[in-house]
């Protein structure tokens, strides 16, 4: 689904057939769990509401991306949900990209929205078992990857025209979209599904997290074998690159860690006292934006680890977070079926009317 910057509707990229996944959510799974009630007490004062609130009915949204677009005077916001939509005209725009799959008999989901360097290419990944890549800017369908199993993640490379997707048959996949038709370049990817795949380094190195497995892979892109490993206590729920792709962000359990993409060592590790399942750092501003089980958006100072603000609003838990490029907006995505752009400088001000921090 195509929404413009205000939250209205234009289009739907339509194509995915759901397949095995998982249920849509009960409205138990929305209720604050018994930790976000014990922690009420310590919240920080309450920021402005957000910027803007997109929402998708009877969904979930389960990832987010604002990137820089070439054509596009506001940033456009990828997002991946579990969504029933109906029939709609071609794409208009592609100022802000909420893609979702059509409705059919069996239940199913989008797992993750992505799109390229200049935002003229969109590729999602399914429970239709297929990576499809798509016309960013007319909604079009330009290919579809068949998959053995749920394709779980996909991700463009910067200095040339591949993808590569994360499925849950445990294999990375590199797709040639100038040769759509190859076969794709296959590796094996640990004991279990892939959860997050990326390409680093100039696209000679590609990091990926597994579904059950602690820490985060490092593969050579060129010949395929693991060159290295990134150690973490919990398995990582998800990682973030920030858009000058120098920086790592991953989310484990209760921790936050920043990793130096060129060295792959860890830079700061913060330890909250929240559930995390998503984080993204904003190198331009020193901030690091964390959501999770608690259904509240927490903005941190990087360099000391405070919490600066708590963004309440959302009513389910907090599946994903993001950064613009210029790191003065971030998003955010959950159960709830709505996605919330925060303004940093609203929260900046609140901040100040409250006597500082809180």
């Amino acid at each position: 689904m195509l929404r413009d910057a205000k939250g209205d509707w234009v289009g739907t990229f339509q194509g995915h057939k759901a397949r095995a996944v998982g249920r849509r959510p009960h409205a138990a799974a929305c209720r604050r769990p018994p930790a976000a009630r014990a922690a009420a007490a310590r919240a920080p004062r309450t920021p402005p509401p957000p910027a803007a609130e997109l929402r998708a009915p009877s969904s979930a949204a389960c990832g987010a991306l604002i990137a820089p677009g070439s054509r596009r005077s506001l940033p456009a916001l990828a997002t991946a949900a579990r969504s029933l939509t109906p029939p709609s005209p071609p794409l208009l725009r592609a100022t802000t990209t909420h893609v979702a799959r059509r409705a059919h008999d069996e239940q199913g989901a989008v797992w993750s929205c992505v799109l390229n360097d200049t935002a003229l290419l969109a590729a999602t990944a399914s429970a239709d078992f297929s990576a499809r890549v798509w016309d960013a800017c007319g909604g079009e369908e330009r290919v579809a990857f068949q998959h053995p199993h749920i394709v779980r993640c996909a991700a463009f490379a910067h200095h040339s025209n591949r993808l590569l997707t994360g499925c849950h048959d445990k294999r990375l996949r590199i797709f040639d979209l100038e040769r759509p038709d190859a076969a794709p370049e296959t590796l094996e990817a640990g004991t279990s599904g892939v959860r997050c795949a990326a390409w680093l380094q100039g696209d000679a190195v590609l990091l990926t997290c597994g579904m059950d497995e602690r820490g985060l892979r490092v593969w050579d892109a060129r010949s395929g074998r693991q060159v290295g490993a990134l150690e973490t206590a919990a398995p990582v729920t998800a990682f973030d690159v920030s858009f000058d792709r120098a920086f790592v962000t991953t989310a484990e359990a209760n921790t936050v860690r920043v990793w130096d993409a060129a060295a792959l060592r860890q830079l700061r590790q913060l330890d909250m006292p929240y559930p995390v399942e998503s984080a993204s750092f904003a190198p331009a501003t020193g901030r690091l934006v964390a959501g999770g089980d608690d259904m509240w958006v927490h903005l941190h100072d990087f360099a000391t680890g405070e919490e600066l603000a708590v963004n309440k609003g959302h009513h389910g838990p907090v599946h994903t977070v993001k950064f613009s490029p210029t790191g003065d907006t971030y998003a955010s995505g959950s159960e709830d079926g709505t996605i919330r752009l925060w303004s940093l400088a609203e929260v900046d001000a609140a901040a100040a009317v409250n006597g500082g921090a809180h």
